[in-house]
Formats: C-alpha cells, sequence, structure tokens
C-alpha cells in the first residue's frame, strides 16, 4: 500500500487551516498506477499550484492595500502623460482584471468543460516561468481615458479588501470540488482554475514595476 500524502491551504477569516489528506492507493508498483487512477489530481499536485497559489496571491494583494495608505486622492489621479495611466488608474484596472479571472475560475468549477483542450505552448512557458516577461508596452491614450479615475481612496481599499476576500472563498471551493473544467484565456488559451489563480497574481506583481514608475514620477514633481 502506498500513501499519497498532500497539503492544502485553506483561507477562512484570515486564518490558515493546513489540512493533510492521505488517498491509499493499493498498487503493486506505485508511481503508473497512481497517474492512471488520478490523472488530473495528480497533475495540479506535481504543478503546485494547489499548495502555493492562495498564499502567492494574498501576498501580492496586501502588497498593493497596505501601498495605498502611501497616497492621498490628488496623488492616485495624476498621470505622467496622456499615455499613461494614474496610480489610481492602474488600481482600477487591477480590481476589474482579476474580478474577471474569479469570474472565470467560477465557470471552471463543478464540470470538464474544455477540459480536453491543451495548455498551450505560449501558457505552459508563462506559467512555468512564474512572471511575465519584463517588456515595458506605449501606452494608448484611448485605452488610458476608458480606465476610470478613482474619486474616493476607502473605495479602493475597500473594492480590493472585498476582492482579497471573495478570492478566498472562491479558493475553499476550488480545493473543495471533485470536477474541473478550462476556460479560455483570449491571448493564452484554455487555464484550470489553478492556472488561472497563479496568472491573477502574476499580474499583479507585474504591475508593481509600473506603481514603480509612477511613483517616481510623483517624486519628482513635489
Amino acid at each position: 500500500m502506498d500513501v499519497i500524502q498532500v497539503t492544502f491551504e485553506v483561507f477562512e477569516t484570515s486564518k490558515v487551516l493546513n489540512i493533510q489528506i492521505e488517498l491509499r492507493v493499493y498498487v503493486i508498483g506505485a508511481q503508473e498506477h497512481e497517474e492512471a487512477l488520478f490523472p488530473r489530481f495528480v497533475n495540479f499536485r506535481k504543478s503546485n499550484h494547489l499548495i502555493m497559489g492562495i498564499k502567492k496571491f494574498n501576498d501580492t494583494i496586501d502588497i498593493w492595500i497596505e501601498e495605498l495608505t502611501r497616497f492621498n486622492i490628488g496623488q492616485l489621479q495624476t498621470k505622467p502623460d496622456d499615455r499613461s495611466w494614474s496610480l489610481g488608474q492602474l488600481y482600477q484596472h487591477l480590481i476589474e482584471e482579476t474580478s474577471w479571472y474569479n469570474d472565470q475560475i467560477l465557470m471552471t468549477l463543478g464540470n470538464e468543460k474544455n477540459i480536453e483542450k491543451e495548455t498551450s505552448d505560449s501558457a505552459k512557458i508563462l506559467l512555468d516561468r512564474g512572471s511575465f516577461e519584463n517588456k515595458r508596452f506605449q501606452g494608448d491614450p484611448l485605452i488610458s481615458e476608458n480606465i476610470k479615475q478613482p474619486t474616493n481612496k476607502a473605495q479602493l481599499k475597500s473594492e480590493l479588501e472585498r476582492l482579497k476576500k471573495n478570492t478566498n472563498v472562491i479558493w475553499v471551493k476550488m480545493t473543495g470540488t471533485s470536477k474541473y473544467g478550462k476556460s479560455e484565456h483570449p491571448g493564452i488559451g484554455f487555464l484550470n482554475c489553478f492556472e488561472w489563480i497563479q496568472y491573477s497574481e502574476m499580474h499583479m506583481r507585474h504591475h508593481l514595476k509600473q506603481k514603480k514608475r509612477i511613483e517616481k514620477f510623483l517624486e519628482s514633481i513635489k
């Protein structure tokens, strides 16, 4: 008898509960039989998404929440130039995008829709690297104007905290379901729920570099 031991991290009311689950598989010669019985589970276990996903997400969104206290509403609304976002627009973008990622995750839970879709090579490279490429993209002034400026710093903070709470609730659902499908990212193809969580955190972390550039500009005009 072989024992497969997995640690799940479940976040409830800001407390981390480490739950160890043992799957007992009666096998003669082990690993191949395990993968035959639990192919998708083993894939998630090996990928590390299951264990680290929500912790890294919480660590990164906490940076954004804590850093918000350093700026007043005037600073949050100041744009370096016509093609750039203000810091407040950057916060709005993160809230909107991460909320959309959460919607995609919910679409994948409790069903096996699109499960046969292969992860694209570009998605594999991105997720294996664990971060976006260090590139800057020239902004479009029309896109910049389509992101609303914040009018209230307290509201931004409240939306970020609600986003964190909602994501952790979704995480509990993810670890409690027995069926996982996939949904399509318009740029890199089909992702499962654990890959969406990883992508979501990577996206927020990538924009920390943009945040630093905007901060540098704000310092220069004091």
